[in-house]
C-alpha cells in the first residue's frame, strides 16, 4: 500500500500520478517539427526527447515537475539545427535542457542551441541536475535565466561551444567544489574553441559541512574551469558574490580572461590552481589526454585552435609546472573585503603568464597579490616582476554598485584601459513571441529565502 502524506491540505486542489515515462519522443530521422505553447507536466522520465532529428524546436511552451533522476524537461541527442525557444522550464528531476551533437574530429558544428529560456528549480531528484547540459560541437546556450538548482547553472564539454548572455544567480544550492559555469578537460582537448561571453553571474552560493554544520556560501566560484580544461575564451562577462574566486583555473592553459567586470568575491577575486608533472593529478590522467590529443591532432580542422601544437607529454615546463598560456587583460576587479586577495597562484609557471591593463579598486586598500619584496607593498611587489605594467588603481566609478549597476560611462577611468562597456541590455532573457511569459515573474527562491548555515548535523 502506498500512502501520501502531502505537506499541506489537498482540499479543492488536483492531484496528479505520471503513468508516461516521456511525452514525446522524435526518433532519428524526424525533421520540421514543431511544438508551440504547450504545456507539458508530469511524466516519469524526460519530458521531450529528440534523437538525431533535423530542425525540430520546442518553443513558446511550459515544461515542468517531470522527471526522475534520469528525468530533464528537453533531450537533444544529436542531429542538426534543434532547439528549445522561449520557454519556462522548472521543477524537473534532473536537468533543465541537455544538449549534444557536432562532430568532435572534424569540428562540424550541431548548431542545437537553448534560448531565451527561464529555467529554474531544476534537479529536484538529481543532485548533479544542472540549468543547461551543453556538450558536442557547435552548439549554444544564450539568454537564458537560470537559478535555484543544486548544482550548475551550465555544464558543458566540447569544442566551439558558445555560452553567452545569460543572467545566472543562486545556484549550487546542495553542493560544493562548483561554479556558476563549469566545465572540465581531462581529455585535453575539452573545451577548447568554447566562448564564455556577455554572461551575467552572482550569488553563486555552494553549500557544505565545516567545522561541524552546514554552511553556505561555500566554496564556489563564478566561472570554474576545472582538470586541465584549455583554450576557452572567457570575455565580457560580469561576475559578483561568489565565496571562492569569481573565477578559477584548475590547471587551466591557453586562458584568455580579458574585458570582464569581477566584484566583491571572498578569498580572492581570481584562483589559479596548477598541477606539476609529479602530481597524481597529471599521472593519473595523462594517459587519457594523450589519446584525447591524438584523436583530433591530425585533422585539419584543428590546427587552427590555439595552442594544439604541444603533446600532453611534453607540456610540463623545466620547473615540472604545466598551467602555460593563460592571460588577464583588460578586465575591471572591484572588491571591498579587507582580506581578500587580487589573485591566489599556486604552481602558476609566471614566465608563461600574462598579465597588464586591469583596472583594480580595493577600496584605498592594500591590494594583495601574494608577493612581498623589503619596502614594497604586495602590489607594487607584483609589478616590479613584470606583470601589470600598464594597469591601474582607480575607483570604476560604477553606475550604482549598490543595487547591482556595473555599467561604466563616459566618466569612467576604464576607458585608459581600453575596456568595453557590457551589453547589459542584451544579457538575459528577451520579449519575443515566442516567449511562454512576458514579463518574466521570477519565482521564489534562496534570494527571497537564504540558506540555512546553522543546522547542526
Amino acid at each position: 500500500m502506498l500512502r501520501f502524506l502531502p505537506p499541506e491540505p489537498l482540499r479543492g486542489r488536483p492531484v496528479h500520478v505520471p503513468v508516461l515515462k516521456m511525452l514525446v519522443d522524435l526518433a532519428p530521422g524526424a525533421s520540421s517539427i514543431r511544438f508551440e505553447g504547450l504545456t507539458f507536466e508530469c511524466c516519469e522520465g524526460t519530458a521531450i526527447s529528440m534523437r538525431t532529428t533535423t530542425n525540430c524546436v520546442v518553443a513558446a511552451s511550459v515544461i515542468r515537475t517531470v522527471g526522475d533522476y534520469n528525468g530533464s524537461g528537453v533531450s537533444i541527442a544529436g542531429g542538426l539545427s534543434n532547439g528549445v525557444f522561449g520557454c519556462d522550464i522548472h521543477h524537473t528531476g534532473s536537468h533543465g535542457v541537455s544538449i549534444s551533437g557536432g562532430d568532435r574530429v572534424t569540428l562540424t558544428p550541431a548548431a542545437n542551441y537553448a534560448e531565451n529560456c527561464y529555467i529554474h528549480h531544476i534537479g529536484n531528484y538529481h543532485g548533479q541536475g544542472v540549468g543547461v547540459m551543453l556538450n558536442g560541437v557547435g552548439n549554444r546556450a544564450a539568454h537564458n535565466l537560470i537559478h535555484d538548482g543544486p548544482r550548475m547553472a551550465i555544464m558543458f564539454s566540447g569544442n566551439n561551444l558558445v555560452i553567452e548572455y545569460n543572467h545566472i544567480r543562486h545556484m549550487n544550492l546542495e553542493t560544493s567544489d562548483t561554479g556558476g559555469t563549469y566545465t572540465g578537460g581531462r581529455d585535453w582537448i575539452s573545451s577548447r574553441g568554447s566562448v564564455l561571453r556577455h554572461n551575467y553571474i552572482h550569488d553563486i552560493l555552494g553549500y557544505g559541512w565545516e567545522n561541524g554544520r552546514w554552511v553556505s556560501p561555500y566554496y564556489a566560484w563564478g566561472i570554474y574551469q576545472d582538470d586541465n580544461a584549455g583554450g576557452v575564451d572567457i570575455i565580457g562577462n560580469v561576475v559578483a558574490r561568489c565565496p571562492r574566486a569569481a573565477i578559477h583555473l584548475h590547471n587551466g592553459r591557453d586562458t584568455v580572461i580579458a574585458n570582464n567586470i569581477l566584484v566583491d568575491c571572498t578569498l580572492s577575486m581570481v584562483e589559479y590552481n596548477g598541477w606539476t608533472a609529479g602530481s597524481r593529478n597529471w599521472t593519473n590522467h595523462l594517459g587519457q589526454m594523450a589519446k584525447g590529443y591524438e584523436s583530433v591532432a591530425a585533422s585539419p580542422a584543428w590546427r587552427g585552435m590555439r595552442h594544439m601544437d604541444v603533446h600532453p607529454t611534453n607540456a610540463p615546463q623545466p620547473d615540472g609546472t604545466i598551467m602555460t598560456g593563460n592571460e588577464f587583460v583588460r578586465n575591471i576587479v572591484a572588491w571591498s573585503g579587507t582580506n581578500t586577495a587580487l589573485f591566489s597562484f599556486r604552481n602558476l609557471p609566471l614566465h608563461a603568464y600574462r598579465s597588464d591593463s586591469n583596472l583594480v579598486w580595493h577600496h584605498n586598500l592594500p591590494i594583495l597579490t601574494g608577493f612581498q619584496r623589503a619596502g614594497m607593498d604586495e602590489w607594487a611587489a607584483w609589478k616590479a616582476l613584470g606583470f601589470d605594467a600598464h594597469s591601474i588603481v582607480a575607483n570604476p566609478r560604477f553606475g550604482n554598485a549598490a543595487k547591482d549597476n556595473y555599467r561604466t560611462g563616459w566618466f569612467s577611468p576604464a576607458k585608459k584601459i581600453g575596456f568595453q562597456p557590457i551589453p547589459f541590455g542584451k544579457i538575459g532573457p528577451y520579449r519575443h513571441r515566442l516567449r511562454a511569459s512576458w514579463p518574466i515573474v521570477e519565482a521564489e527562491g534562496a534570494r527571497e529565502r537564504p540558506l540555512d548555515s546553522t543546522s547542526e548535523k
